[in-house]
């Protein structure tokens, strides 16, 4: 899922997190080390769900998941 809003993302993360679905957070604000191992734990961690990105869709990203 992405989102431009971070008050939607933290919103949305609760509700999913509630129902007991694990989320990862992924931003422009990481760093590239932070952000490769996200995009590793959401790949390699099935209990992982739901990648939530902040800020709009990230080519690297769309790219590494694609």
């Amino acid at each position: 899922m992405f989102t431009s809003f971070i008050l939607i993302a933290r919103i949305v993360g609760r509700m999913l997190q509630d129902e007991d679905i694990d989320v990862l957070y992924y931003s422009g604000s990481m760093s590239r080390t932070e952000k490769h191992e996200a995009v590793r734990d959401f790949t390699n961690n099935k209990k992982i769900r739901v990648l939530v990105g902040l800020g709009g869709e990230d080519p690297c990203l769309s790219a590494n998941l694609g």
